[in-house]
């Protein structure tokens, strides 16, 4: 949560070497001179043109820059206060149209003593980038004119309770270090407070925002309290940061309301808020919310977090510089112990039952936990018929051997064109015998890795599934969370007799949901088709206007009757059917997420034994792949194989058991025939 709610400003040190207003060893007459000829100068009406200028803010009028209200001859400070019921005195013998053209213009000024309660400014009033170093005391005052605070900082308690506004009031990126109240102020125009920071509680409770209400970017350190307030246009508090609880009890949204990006790092409180065209939470974070009773007819929630601390979902930016890059970020040790903790969340009951259906892990053990140890059995039996069949092959071939010594102790000249042809054959075929049928080699005399790898895997999934059955619950077992939410839907009626009962069984299921899933569930908001609805919390709420045809209209175009009395009457209240079944369904879904966390610690010992199993699976899938794709030879080059065959560098080879007997190449053999060992038949002529 550290460094999300920051408020920067300007140093209190940048206005404690300002000049004071009244010099060491200035004179009565001369400190009276220099008030009076600034209340003057505040109390005249400036040009037209200037005016506008001012209002544009391309010029300052008559600004009293870089200066410290303070009296150094007495040393003690002057209230601000006084100076502005002086001009008020002034002012108020002006022409009204005259009086709205007097500007009081502060810049970087420093101000130690404001008491201006019940003050009347009949112009325009700008306290530019100031510092307030003690209480701002601003109760009951009226501001005609436009009030501009921005910038400022008040280091002490502010209060602006049932202040009134004639004009916009700016407080722009004003920083408030002590308590603000503005409880029951008036504000006529626009109120600007982007990028405002309220280090303390901040009261706006029953103020009454007649213009657009801009709260972007806003940080809230304390208590945020609007309760009761009336938002008459626009109200935007987009990517405004709330550390501790936001109050709207009973708050009223005429205009569009957009809380965009907010994050809620406490309470939020909506009870009984009005919201005439709508309020937009997209991508909002909302740790607690209560939308208790809440009166509105679009909400928009997509992307909406609920249940979630905002410290978790954005890191502060010194947390970043102490992070590697890359992908390294993602084995610190904060963001594993984050991840971890995410998977504890999420991981129940549902994600086993889900695991255990896979039929890799179901069919596929279980035969191999039947054949594997029939092979175990029948292993040795096997490695004596191979041996047997390896010293069948090498009598055949030394059979082969002593058969070509004896021809070729033959004489040249006693053998015919025909008989020599005859041998020639016998070559071809007895090389082409010993290629097919050489001797199998059985590298282990132990039981293949793959087989062991295959066993065990199946024993782990047979224990990690004997474990769901035994302890999973019930409702879990037979059907999954889409099964029975359909069974909800397909068996709920909105006329009969029990539906009241299953709406607050819904409910109930769904107050649930919140208290054991608070990161992620809330009672009256749920996600739906990629957004977030809201949902009543009470039987009453489900109802809806019924439009019917009033008594004394035509029924065919619903034109009223001039001769009917009755034509203004409402229609009747009757329950919304879509929202019944929709909350029926969300009711249901919570009721399985809620039991599909029971007992847990079970849940996770079968999930270890299925994750295990698995390992294995994937690694004899691995080790196969490779394998086969050895055997294939599609792990050598083919062009360095081809380079190979051609300079003759690769040699046959024919493993006897355990001994690897090399063959000649045929190019070292005699260049008419070659063979296993038949020379060339030769004529002696």
């Amino acid at each position: 949560m550290a460094g999300l709610f920051e408020f920067p400003h300007e140093k209190e040190e940048d206005f404690a070497d300002l000049p004071p207003l009244i010099p060491k060893g200035t004179s009565e007459s001369e400190r009276d001179a220099i008030i009076d000829e600034l209340v003057e100068a505040w109390s005249t009406p400036l040009p037209a043109e200037l005016v506008k200028k001012i209002e544009n803010g391309t010029t300052q009028g008559v600004t009293l820059n870089r200066v410290a209200l303070f009296d150094a001859e007495r040393e003690e400070p002057i209230n601000f206060g006084d100076i502005l019921r002086k001009v008020q005195a002034r002012v108020e013998l002006l022409h009204e149209e005259s009086a709205k053209r007097c500007v009081i213009s502060l810049r970087g000024c420093r101000i130690d003593v404001c008491q201006a309660a019940n003050v009347e400014i009949h112009g325009r009033i700008q306290v530019f980038a100031s510092y307030f170093s003690g209480d701002a005391d601003f109760r009951e005052a009226s501001f005609s004119g436009d009030a501009g605070f921005s910038e400022a900082s008040f280091g002490g308690d502010v209060g602006f309770r049932k202040a009134s506004f004639g004009g916009d009031a700016c407080f722009w990126r004003a920083r408030f270090s002590g308590d603000v109240g503005f409880g029951g102020a008036i504000f006529g125009g626009a109120a600007e407070f982007g990028r405002a920071s309220f280090e303390q509680d901040a009261g706006f409770w029953g103020v009454n925002f007649g213009g657009t209400a801009l709260f972007w970017k806003v940080s809230f350190g304390g208590e945020a309290q609007f309760g009761e307030t009336s938002f008459d246009k626009e109200a935007r508090f987009g990517t405004a940061k709330f550390k501790n609880a936001a109050i709207f009890w009973g708050a009223s949204f005429n205009g569009a309301a957009e809380f965009g990006r907010v994050r809620f790092g406490g309470t939020a409180e909506f009870w009984g808020v009005i919201f005439e065209r709508g309020a937009g939470f997209e991508g909002a974070s909302l740790r607690l919310a209560d939308f208790h009773d809440v009166e509105a007819h679009d909400f928009r929630f997509s992307q909406a977090s609920f249940g979630i601390d905002p410290g978790e979902i954005t890191e502060t930016i010194e947390e970043q510089k102490l992070m590697p890059l890359g992908w390294i970020r993602l084995l610190h040790p904060r963001r594993l112990w984050k991840g971890l903790k995410n998977l504890n969340r999420i991981y129940d009951w549902a994600k086993v039952r889900s695991i255990s259906e896979l039929q890799i892990l179901t069919r596929v053990s279980y035969l191999a936990l039947i054949i594997v140890p029939l092979l175990a059995g029948t292993w040795p039996a096997v490695r004596v018929m191979v041996n047997k069949y390896n010293r069948s092959v090498s009598e055949a071939a030394t059979q082969f051997e002593s058969a070509a010594e004896q021809l070729n102790a033959i004489p040249l000249g006693v053998l015919d064109e025909a008989t020599r042809e005859k041998l020639d054959s016998i070559d071809t075929q007895a090389r082409q015998w010993i290629e097919d049928y050489q001797p199998k080699t059985i590298e282990k005399l132990d039981l293949p890795d793959v087989l062991g790898a295959s066993f065990f895997a199946a024993l782990f999934v047979v224990f990690g599934h004997l474990i769901y059955q035994l302890f999973a619950p019930e409702l879990i077992r037979p059907r999954s969370r889409r099964l029975h939410e359909r069974e909800a839907r397909e068996s709920f009626d909105d006329q009969a007799n029990d539906r009241d009962l299953r709406l607050q069984k819904a409910m109930f299921h769904l107050g649930n949901a919140q208290t054991t899933m608070p990161w992620n569930r809330h009672k009256n908001f749920v996600h739906r088709d990629g957004d977030t609805m809201w949902l009543p919390s009470e039987l009453d709420l489900f109802k809806v206007k019924e439009k019917k045809a009033l008594p004394g209209t035509d029924q065919e175009d619903g034109t009223p009757d001039e001769s009917s009395e009755n034509s203004e009457k409402k229609g009747e209240e009757a329950f919304d059917s879509t929202l019944m079944r929709i909350a029926i369904e969300e009711g249901a879904k919570a009721e399985y997420d809620v039991e599909a966390r029971i007992n847990r610690g079970w849940a996770w010992v079968s999930g270890v034994f299925y994750l295990i199993a698995s390992v294995l699976i994937l690694w004899i899938v691995i080790t196969q792949s490779a394998n086969i794709g050895d055997s294939a030879g599609w792990w050598d080059s083919p062009w360095i194989e081809h380079v190979e065959e051609a300079t003759g560098e690769i040699e046959p080879s024919v493993q006897y058991e355990s001994e690897v007997i090399e063959t000649p190449l045929e190019d070292e053999l005699p260049v008419e025939d070659g063979g296993i060992g038949f020379q060339p038949l030769q004529d002696e002529s």
